[in-house]
């Protein structure tokens, strides 16, 4: 259940548009993974991929997997060659389109969605720092850059506001 106040103001931002919003809240949620393009190609993975992908438009990376899929528990998995993510999750990077060479601070990175993601279209080659306040969830942050096999990246716990007093 939805607080009011947030159902009120969200109403209020949409208009006509407010029962489209209100009626994802009862569609099961969407199921998603998106390869490690580090690791394996993309045509590699899906010839030898055991779930039924179905390719996400906004990305060549991303798939959605079937809701009963439980690709956590896969031995590519643990390999790093996919992270399970949202199909809309991956707009992020895209949208933001890091190339190699550049500089790029992910100040909420934790799990690691964005970050991996990122740290694929820099192709090894520039800087990712990527930073989460939450000590509990860098360590999974870490992890996930590992298995990814991301090493471009420095990984931090910091405060936003202490990092602009750095940089």
């Amino acid at each position: 259940m939805l607080p009011d106040p947030f159902l009120i103001r969200m109403k209020r931002f949409l208009g006509e548009e407010f029962p489209q919003f209100l009626s994802i809240y009862q569609a099961p949620p969407s199921s998603g993974l998106r390869v490690n393009s580090l690791k394996i190609g993309i045509a590699d993975f899906i010839n030898l991929s055991p779930f039924d992908l179905t390719p996400i438009p906004w990305t060549s990376e991303g798939f959605a997997i079937p809701a009963d899929c439980r690709p956590g528990t896969h031995p590519y998995h643990v390999a790093g060659l996919y992270y399970i993510q949202d199909p809309s999750a991956m707009a992020v990077t895209e949208l933001l389109d890091p190339q190699p060479g550049e500089k790029v601070l992910d100040l909420a990175a934790a799990p690691g969605g964005k970050a991996t993601h990122i740290a694929s279209k820099m192709k090894q080659s520039g800087l990712l720092l990527a930073n989460d306040i939450n000590a509990r969830r860098v360590r999974d942050l870490y992890n996930n850059l590992e298995r990814w096999g991301a090493r471009n990246t420095i990984v931090t716990n910091e405060t936003p506001s202490r990092l602009a007093e750095h940089f």
